[in-house]
């Protein structure tokens, strides 16, 4: 375990390699909190932590080189017609542990309006329930959508679905994943993208460049403490720890629509954004690329051994295996929510949609836990009362009986499944809840 590192014989000419920025501040952060606990407990003076280099992963970009022909023979093998626009993910096909379906479908149906849009999930299911959930939500969310599920697991058909795509996306909104190579491979394939603004996507992909990056919002450090009470106590296993935490925190689904309504409609500006993106797989995130960045770190670890640098011990002191996930992870998104968000209901959400949504089984199984339906009915009825849109502060204002940071998982959750949207750029604040 990263808490246990302080305690292992290691020095500050070792070193954890981090994929990117986001990582190296949440294990940066883990590191520390164990290092300060060590010191308060046991008068521990001298933990030596060692170096966090940030060095992404990398692909092999020949392999996703396509020749002449390969595209429309990958189409036909896919039963893809030429006038239609194939909008692809890659990856597990898991909604609780990598990327929440319902906000790429909402996004996607809303976009496809006047196209020929054909969803392709290239990846696999962990169970057979999982994959008839998919089915049914797909139709439920996406019916304008035509869909194919290609077996991830299979280099052929994997190789046809990357081939045979326009677009790429991936929405991750799960505090697990670290890096994202998905997004590397398809700019490698030449496709433009649109990802969530989250943990390693910030840095792979450039907005407006090679694709668009979503925003994302979660619940402001020291949150949802409870869930990390939770787990500790044995409640939760791992897996369910992660997809309660991950039902708060959403993607902005209508800047995703108009992110896949803008491509859908240029064919020149995918063109023109694959070609950048893959031309930025080349010089950056090929392998010969990346190992000139490991061959500079061993040689820079060498000379920090042969100089026998010493280091301080950081100050603080908080129990450093169980970090409150809202803080540790809190430079994974795009922004925390504040009492400056302001939020309105999503376009076409009467009380009936509400519950549509409520109930789709990917939903509900961790909404039930997370928030309370009475707080839902309540956050609705404040909308219809005192809306059209309202600011996180003034949301809690209007309900005084219900504790601000149930509101605020409450609006999560509802923002998660485009129940509510954010309507602008929050400004930096204290945190909306009451004392």
């Amino acid at each position: 375990m990263l808490s246990s590192m302080p305690l292992s014989p290691l020095e500050h000419w070792d070193a954890v390699i981090c994929t990117s920025l986001a990582v190296h501040k949440s294990v940066d952060q883990l590191l520390k909190a164990q290092a300060a606990f060590l010191k308060a407990r046991l008068g521990a003076r001298r933990m030596p932590i060692p170096q966090l280099p940030v060095i992404p992963l990398g692909v092999n970009c020949a392999d996703f080189t396509f020749r002449e022909g390969e595209r429309q023979r990958a189409r036909q093998m896919l039963g893809i017609d030429d006038d239609e626009i194939v909008l692809l993910y890659v990856g597990r096909l898991s909604f609780h542990a990598k990327a929440h379906h319902v906000p790429m479908l909402l996004a996607a149906e809303q976009a496809s309006k006047g196209h020929k849009v054909v969803l392709v999930l290239a990846g696999w299911f962990s169970r057979d329930a999982t994959e008839e959930l998919y089915v049914r939500e797909c139709a439920q969310f996406g019916p304008s959508l035509r869909r194919i599920f290609v077996d991830g697991r299979k280099a052929k058909d994997l190789k046809a679905a990357w081939a045979a795509a326009d677009i790429f996306t991936s929405l991750a909104d799960n505090f697990q994943e670290t890096f994202g190579l998905t997004p590397v491979e398809a700019m490698a394939s030449g496709l433009p993208v649109v990802v969530s603004d989250w943990n390693g996507y910030k840095e792979t992909i450039r907005h407006g460049t090679d694709g668009f990056r979503v925003p994302t919002l979660t619940l402001p450090p020291g949150s949802a403490e409870f869930l990390v009470e939770r787990a500790d106590f044995g409640f939760d296993n791992y897996d369910t720890y992660t997809a309660l935490t991950s039902q708060l925190i959403a993607v902005d689904i209508p800047a995703a629509a108009t992110a896949y309504s803008t491509l859908f409609a240029n064919p020149d500006l995918r063109r023109q954004m694959g070609a950048a993106g893959q031309k930025r797989a080349r010089d950056h995130y090929d392998w010969s690329q990346i190992m000139k960045l490991y061959a500079q770190l061993w040689t820079e670890l060498g000379a920090r051994r042969r100089s026998k640098v010493e280091g301080t011990v950081p100050a603080g002191a908080i129990r450093p295996d169980r970090l409150n996930p809202f803080s540790m992870f809190n430079s994974y998104p795009t922004r925390t929510l504040d009492g400056a968000c302001v939020f309105a209901l999503g376009e076409g959400v009467d009380r009936k949609e509400v519950q549509r949504r409520l109930s789709a089984e990917s939903i509900a199984r961790a909404a039930q836990v997370v928030a309370r339906p009475q707080v839902v009915d309540e956050i609705v009825g404040a909308f219809e009362k005192h809306g059209p849109s309202l600011s996180m502060s003034d949301l809690i204002r209007h309900m005084p009986n219900v504790p601000g940071e149930s509101v605020e998982r409450t609006v999560m959750v509802l923002t998660k499944c485009g129940i509510l949207t954010l309507q602008s750029k929050p400004k930096a604040t204290p945190s909306a809840r009451k004392p």
